[in-house]
């Protein structure tokens, strides 16, 4: 069962293309006639432009002022579970017509969307899956030339609805999605509110209630991804996830080798010592198999080590090894044991660099959602403020200067977590073998980082 949850953001250009599956995608599980719309398109342009004109009307009876905003169509996607119908999403919508005084363009319920998944296996459509809606099946290619065996996998959907809202206000035309109310609002509108944090935390516990969900966490810092942010997300983690694995096979133990051959190139001309006797030869090697128990050795090793058990005591029977020729015949195998150990230590070492590797990516992704989300906020907050005058103008400009003094906080924040250092790995001298393996994935983060940045410079919105 999913929690509720509603997420408010300006609508994009070509969102409607998206909510209505006019704009051909290629992340969908199911057939699209599984979906629900309200109104069709050009129903949807037709009531916008109604309610705009309007707005105009009013906002000039009420101000003496022609209007200026172009800001006014803002979309909440809402969290839904499979029991859900069209006439939820409706009462849903009444009650935040009521709440919020915004207007209700369009619903449209998305069935078609979600993953394929078996244990710990995911399939991502779009990344690693294409669904042909004519045969219902899944390709691995998007020409849909190669169908992919699915068996065993299950449809994990994400449910969803897409709720566009006309924002201004209904008598007046004046903007209902703002963050604060001037002093002069406040006393001649005592019903208008602003949708600070609070409010919305209250919208969402509202949205729960009505569609008899649970509420999510408050003060999440969880986020929505867009499906374009969603399927590039995936597709670094995936290769992230390969660069790891390619490096935790580096670093497991290299094929076994014949302990004889090794044995034989430590082997060199010794000076004369005492022969050895079995006493000296079963002392150590009471302490080679501790060690192997020790460092869970398998039964081949100690298969090894009993042979050569065997053909030293055979020597020493035959008067044919001395200490320091016994000291040098169990150098190799030592050495082997030992390395067991070192292994294991690196994997280790590759487990906390994994790990260090997906915090520091959560933390990078999550600084540059913030970075992203303030960035729309700054260009909606420039196109409102050519519509205000005087003291509104005024309180408008202290916001839009406080939220780009905000965002020069967090791209240093950005900056502190990409030269953040990964204690407990890199001061280790073990570590020295993951060095140029972790600078590779760390600079697969860093261009994530400057696509995400670039694409926020460029005014590209993604969708909802």
């Amino acid at each position: 069962m999913a929690k509720s949850s509603i997420n408010f953001q300006k609508t994009s250009i070509g969102s409607s293309k998206h909510n209505l599956r006019i704009e051909q995608v290629d992340y969908l599980i199911s057939d699209t006639k599984y979906n629900w719309n309200l109104r069709t398109q050009n129903e949807q342009k037709l009531l916008s432009k109604n309610l705009y004109e309007d707005a105009q009307q009013n906002y000039k009876k009420s101000f003496s002022q022609k209007l200026q905003s172009k800001s006014y169509e803002w979309e909440a996607v809402v969290n839904l579970n499979k029991e859900h119908k069209p006439q939820d999403l409706k009462k849903l919508v009444d009650v935040l017509e009521k709440e919020t005084g915004f207007q209700c363009l369009n619903i449209s319920i998305h069935r078609d969307e979600g993953i394929l998944r078996r244990g710990d296996n995911i399939l991502r459509p779009g990344i690693d899956i294409f669904y042909n809606k004519k045969d219902d099946k899944f390709y691995i290619d998007n020409e849909f030339k190669t169908v992919i065996n699915t068996d065993g996998f299950k449809k994990q959907k994400n449910l969803h609805a897409h709720i566009n809202f006309f924002t201004l206000d209904k008598k007046t035309g004046q903007q209902l999605y703002r963050k604060s109310l001037t002093n002069k609002q406040k006393i001649s509108q005592p019903n208008l509110k602003p949708m600070n944090r609070k409010r919305l935390s209250d919208i969402q516990t509202l949205v729960a209630d009505t569609l008899h969900m649970e509420r999510g966490k408050i003060n999440s810092e969880t986020k929505r991804l867009s499906s374009k942010q969603f399927k590039k997300v995936a597709k670094d983690t995936n290769d992230l996830k390969n660069q790891i694995t390619i490096l935790e096979t580096k670093l497991s133990p290299q094929p076994e080798q014949n302990i004889i051959n090794n044995i034989k190139n430590w082997i060199a001309p010794e000076p004369e010592s005492h022969q050895a006797k079995e006493k000296d030869l079963k002392e150590e090697m009471k302490k080679l198999r501790e060690e192997l128990k020790k460092n869970k050795g398998i039964r081949k090793d100690y298969a090894k080590l009993e042979a050569l058990n065997k053909r030293l005591i055979d020597k020493i029977k035959n008067k044919d090894l001395t200490i320091l020729q016994l000291q040098k015949e169990l150098k190799a195998p030592k050495k082997e044991i030992s390395n067991t150990d070192e292994n294991d230590k690196i994997k280790k070492l590759a487990d906390l660099a994994a790990q260090e590797i997906n915090k520091l990516k959560e933390a990078l992704e999550d600084a540059n959602y913030k970075i992203e989300r303030q960035e729309k906020t700054i260009k909606a907050y420039k196109q409102e403020l050519l519509s205000y005058r005087g003291s509104d103008r005024q309180i408008m400009r202290k916001e839009l200067s406080d939220l780009q003094f905000e965002n020069k906080g967090l791209k240093k924040e950005i900056e502190l977590l990409k030269n953040k250092p990964i204690s407990n790995v890199r001061n280790s001298q073990e570590y020295r073998t993951l060095q140029m393996e972790y600078d590779k994935l760390n600079s697969s983060f860093l261009q994530l980082s400057n696509e995400q940045e670039r694409e926020v410079q460029s005014g590209i919105s993604p969708r909802p």
